[in-house]
């Protein structure tokens, strides 16, 4: 007797996500629709092939099982476990891990475009032979004021100042 799961994918994004995978044996993709922060039961009876061919579909894009949410530190997009629901509680916490690495993931974008900046401008200083250098260099971003958002609360910045003398074979930058 064929024993059949239930699998359950929960959607751990701040949006709406198309859950689309194959079942061995089917030509056509099915697809289900996750919103934010909700779950669904994928459809139809589905053996352990079936599963485990779905969860290797989605597992090199960062889909995890429930339990390994507390082990990740990457971005969670996608989570499921197999007959049993995800609980709310799990969803909640990868959404606020995500929320953490993703605004980790814009400070080091800010830092290295600031250091790309300097390193940019000082080169064409160079180039056009004027006198001097960059000592410092801060770059600041800040969310836009617009109809839909009158009071926007964004505002990130980062400096980059030279070092004390840079090292021998070439200049060294950080990011204050």
């Amino acid at each position: 007797m064929k024993q059949f799961y239930k699998m359950y994918v929960a959607n751990c994004t701040q949006q709406v996500q198309d859950f689309v995978y194959r079942v061995p044996g089917q030509s056509a993709p099915r697809r289900q629709p996750i919103q934010i922060g909700e779950q669904i039961k994928l459809s139809g009876d589905l053996e352990e092939a079936d599963v485990n061919y779905i969860i290797s579909q989605h597992a090199k894009y960062g889909m995890i099982r429930v339990d390994e949410i507390d082990r990740t530190r990457t971005f969670i997009g996608l989570c499921y476990d197999i007959d049993k629901p995800v609980p709310g509680k799990r969803i909640l916490i990868a959404i606020e891990h995500n929320q953490e690495v993703l605004t980790a993931r814009g400070e080091q974008i800010r830092k290295e475009s600031a250091v790309a900046l300097s390193n940019y401008t000082e080169a064409r200083l160079q180039d056009s032979r004027l006198p001097g250098t960059i000592r410092e260099v801060e770059v600041s971003v800040t969310e836009q004021e617009t109809a839909s958002n009158p009071n926007p609360t964004f505002a990130r910045g980062v400096r980059v100042s030279r070092d004390s003398e840079p090292p021998k074979g070439g200049r060294r930058r950080r990011a204050a």
